[in-house]
């Protein structure tokens, strides 16, 4: 019988407590995520609407959120606060602005959001899939709200110490790489969502070597989902 203890194993037991007021604020966070998330997916699939749509949307006061992709001369805006319509502009000739048609096209939607009357956000984006997660999400008080939430659940987890899945290192990666670490934080720490507390005999949290691994892991399998998702929508 070999005496080898293998240290790597913690033997004692131990109970993680989750009060209800705790898995309440996180079962919330994890709420706001989703709907930012659900906004974010919404926008991989915009309806396609003419500029007339576009027009009337703007003037009946339904568009909140307007952007302008100048390689394609593309036109993505959103009604009822999350869904998406894009469309396609034409040549225009009877707006003079100095520059390229990118000019004229932002010109001439400046001009119909101003004679809307209505409060609408005008933006011009460069690259549409090269933006962190929270700009993607179309209505301010939410997106500020889901940018909260994860700011103080990376808080939370970097002041809190006894982690029961993985050590503060590991969490951070996972937070960072592919920004999924969150929502997986949120539904096990410090017992999962479901459950008031938890013990646990025989393993020690992740540490950061592997927390970086995980955290790729969970990166990679964001964008697969993310790329069926956006073909079983089409």
């Amino acid at each position: 019988m070999s005496d080898v203890v293998d240290h790597g194993v913690d033997l004692h037991a131990k109970t993680h407590f989750a009060s209800v007021t705790g898995r309440a604020v996180r079962a919330t966070a994890l709420l706001l995520l989703a709907f930012a998330a659900l906004t974010i997916v919404l926008s991989w699939v915009p309806a396609q609407r003419s500029t007339q749509d576009l027009g009337a949307d703007l003037a009946d006061g339904r568009a909140s959120y307007v952007e302008y992709v100048p390689a394609t001369r593309t036109v993505r805006w959103v009604v009822d606060r999350v869904l998406w319509r894009e469309t396609q502009l034409p040549a225009r000739s009877d707006v003079s602005a100095p520059g390229n048609r990118g000019g004229q096209d932002m010109t001439w939607l400046e001009q119909r959001i101003t004679d809307s009357g209505h409060q609408v956000r005008l933006t011009e984006v460069d690259n549409p899939g090269d933006r962190l997660w929270v700009t993607l999400v179309p209505w301010p008080p939410l997106a500020f709200a889901a940018g909260a939430a994860w700011l103080l659940a990376l808080v939370h987890m970097l002041a809190t110490g006894g982690h029961r899945v993985a050590n503060r290192w590991a969490w951070l990666w996972m937070f960072i790489f592919g920004q999924v670490g969150v929502a997986l934080y949120l539904l096990c720490e410090p017992a999962p969502l479901w459950r008031s507390e938890l013990s646990v005999i025989g393993r020690r949290p992740i540490r950061g070597g592997m927390g970086i691994l995980y955290a790729v892991l969970l990166a990679g399998a964001a964008s697969v989902l993310g790329v069926f998702t956006r073909l079983a929508l089409r």
